[in-house]
C-alpha cells in the first residue's frame, strides 16, 4: 500500500520596492523648479522665488492645479515625523521614508496624519492650501527633501527607489 504524504511548502513574499511618485493624484502642473545651477535657463527662470523683495533660489518644487484645491498624496510609504504650521510655509507634514530619505509636504490645509503615523504610498495627507512665502502661486503644495540632512531636489527622486537614491 502507497501512502501520499501532503507536503506545504511556504514561500517567503517579497514585496517590489515602490518607486517614488508625485504627490498627487489628479493632473497638477508643476509651477516652482528646484533652484541646481546646472539647470537650464528656462528651468532656472521657474526656480526663483520672490519674496519681501529679494528672489532667492527654490529649494523646493511646488504643483498647481490652476487655482484648485486637490488632495495631496504620499509619494511613497513611510512614517509622519513631524506635523507642524509654519509661518510662512503654512501646515506641513514631514516624512520619514527610510534610507535617509525625508520628504516635506507643505502650503496644506486639512492634514489627515499624526505623528508616528504609517502611511502607504498615495495615502491622502491634506489638501493644497496658500502660504505666505508663495502667495502668487495660490493654491499649491509645496515638497522639500532631504537626504542624510542635506536638501535634494525632490524632482530628482520621482520614479525612483527610495534605495537607489544617493
Amino acid at each position: 500500500v502507497f501512502q501520499m504524504q501532503e507536503t506545504i511548502l511556504t514561500l517567503p513574499v517579497v514585496e517590489a520596492e515602490e518607486l517614488i511618485e508625485v504627490p498627487m493624484l489628479v493632473n497638477a502642473n508643476q509651477v516652482m523648479n528646484y533652484y541646481d545651477s546646472s539647470k537650464s535657463e528656462g528651468e532656472l527662470m521657474h526656480a526663483l522665488t520672490h519674496y519681501e523683495g529679494v528672489y532667492r533660489p527654490s529649494q523646493s518644487v511646488c504643483y498647481s492645479m490652476d487655482g484648485k484645491v486637490f488632495e495631496v498624496t504620499a509619494m511613497v510609504s513611510g512614517t509622519v515625523s513631524e506635523v507642524y504650521t509654519d509661518e510662512l510655509m503654512g501646515k506641513s507634514v514631514a516624512v520619514d521614508v527610510g534610507n535617509g530619505l525625508v520628504i516635506t509636504y507643505q502650503s496644506l490645509s486639512n492634514v489627515q496624519v499624526i505623528p508616528g503615523q504609517m502611511i502607504q504610498q498615495f495615502e491622502v495627507l491634506g489638501l493644497a492650501s496658500e502660504n505666505k512665502f508663495h502667495e502668487d502661486l495660490g493654491i499649491h503644495v509645496q515638497i522639500t527633501a532631504h537626504k542624510d540632512g542635506q536638501l535634494i531636489d525632490p524632482e530628482q527622486l520621482i520614479h525612483q527607489k527610495v534605495s537607489e537614491i544617493n
